[in-house]
């Protein structure tokens, strides 16, 4: 396994490029290209906290999955596409990106 400090490390954490969408989910056109160093300084930035806090106060899962879609931008770690479809590649990151939704104690998912 890979970890972050090590990952930071290496070369291609410049390199890889990704996509950016802006919400909501319904957009199929990236907004731009990104690093892999870009998406985690965004992450660790305070740009989407405002959203991410108002997503982990719903408690209604449905209501949850909306908000999420109208309201959360996203990115496709698999790589660089021209448009959000498999067909629309332009380059593959080798990157597979695991999502755990509603995990009651993160620090139990880790073991």
């Amino acid at each position: 396994m890979v970890t972050w400090a090590l990952f930071k490390k290496n070369s291609m954490f410049k390199v890889l490029k990704i996509s950016f969408f802006e919400a909501p989910i319904t957009n199929t056109r990236p907004h731009s290209t990104l690093s892999i160093e870009e998406v985690y300084n965004q992450i660790k930035s305070e740009t989407h906290k405002d959203v991410v806090q108002e997503l982990r106060s719903i408690h209604d899962i449905k209501i949850a999955k909306k908000y999420k879609a109208k309201s959360l931008d996203f990115i496709t770690f698999s790589g660089e596409f021209s448009e959000r479809k498999t067909e629309r590649l332009i380059n593959f990151s080798k990157l597979v990106c695991i999502d755990f939704d509603n995990v009651k104690n993160p620090e139990d998912a880790k073991n």
